[in-house]
């Protein structure tokens, strides 16, 4: 079935069970990464509305020192990225590595069990309902006996342990990302509501090196990880990115991919490598976004009140029609969901026009 759709607006077609969306549109602004409350008018996408993102970035223990020297400098650059491309404030971003480093936004401590409970306790403690947290990990895992684990300084930290540890979080949103060999088996044991993980292969048997976290790092850096070029970039974006170019890596080389990236945000304990802002698994992901540094700074100007008004609006109208979509014909859900998505598309068109004139002179 075909709609029309005004200039500049995603024209989308769905076809009974089958939908293509236009990301750019389907994609709430809602739910996204950001920095402080009271961050810059030029920096973070809607600043002033947006809750406190916690980071813990972890690098666990390399075995040699080509690993170990790779796996930290992934982290630091996680960490520079986060602060100076997305205005996540230092305080808000916790790093540790296989040895602690100099500077801001360095390791502050090694990357022990210990040391990681402490981080997501503290989090845990400060971090309210409307907030948000990302759980990184770089390094090498493992899943000997059915027991998924992450290599750390000491004592290794086990699926179990690292669910009991997200377990009193708070936050609206929880992204973990476990770019490590063998990280696949944390999906079942870590799923739940609210929580999108991201594992670097699909099962606990692939455990050969991965190159995800170098192509999940890449996307936080690039503009070619904006797929749909709103000025943001979500985790479904990043995953989608560093998925395509680890597959790229091993075309070119002509070699049998050994990694295979799964998303799991729906609570099914079930990832997969297909997951999409139309799927069942991709839905939250794709709303859960960081915004750059010099995207449109529409918190401080007051034309775009109108327009952000209708825009949560239309959004918890496409929230609530998802959750009766068991109850609803294919062609009457479909019909529904296209009519509020080109509404969408039409508000952030017409406010991206106001915006970009300049205001009146009073």
């Amino acid at each position: 079935m075909g709609i029309s759709a005004p200039p500049g607006v995603c024209v989308i077609r769905t076809q009974a069970a089958s939908k293509w969306l236009c990301s750019a549109v389907t994609a709430p602004l809602s739910l996204f990464l950001g920095g402080a409350p009271h961050a810059p008018a030029h920096g973070v996408f809607a600043a002033q509305a947006t809750p406190r993102t916690y980071v813990l970035i972890v690098s666990g223990v390399g075995g040699d020192s080509v690993h170990s020297e790779r796996f930290t400098r992934l982290a630091l650059e996680t960490s520079a990225a986060l602060r100076t491309r997305f205005a996540i404030e230092d305080t808000l971003i916790t790093v540790l590595a296989e040895r602690p480093t100099q500077g801001v936004g360095g390791a502050s401590e090694r990357a022990t069990r210990a040391a990681v409970s402490a981080a997501l306790s503290r989090i845990a403690a400060r971090a309210q309902p409307n907030e948000r947290v990302l759980f990184v990990y770089i390094g090498h895992g493992s899943a000997q006996s059915g027991r998924p684990q992450l290599a750390l300084v000491g004592p290794d930290l086990s699926a179990p342990d690292l669910a009991a540890l997200l377990t009193p979080i708070r936050a609206t949103t929880v992204g973990v990302v476990l770019a490590a060999s063998a990280s696949g088996d944390f999906v079942r044991l870590l799923s739940a509501p609210g929580r999108v993980i991201i594992t670097a292969t699909k099962s606990g048997a692939e455990q050969n090196e991965s190159f995800f976290a170098e192509y999940f790092v890449a996307a936080l850096g690039s503009d070619a990880s904006d797929a749909d070029k709103d000025q943001r970039v979500s985790l479904l974006e990043l995953f989608a990115y560093a998925r395509k170019e680890v597959a790229r890596v091993y075309e070119n080389s002509n070699r049998l991919q050994t990694e295979h990236a799964v998303l799991d945000d729906d609570g099914d304990g079930t990832g997969h490598a297909d997951a999409a802002a139309s799927a069942a698994d991709g839905q939250l992901a794709a709303r859960v976004a960081i915004a750059r540094i010099g995207a449109v700074a529409v918190a401080s100007d007051p034309r775009a009140a109108p327009f952000l008004k209708k825009r949560e609006e239309l959004e918890r109208a496409i929230d609530s029609l998802r959750t009766r979509r068991d109850r609803l014909s294919a062609a009457e859900y479909d019909s529904r969901l296209e009519d509020l998505v080109v509404q969408l598309a039409r508000v952030n068109r017409d406010m991206r026009q106001t915006l970009a004139s300049p205001p009146r002179q009073p």
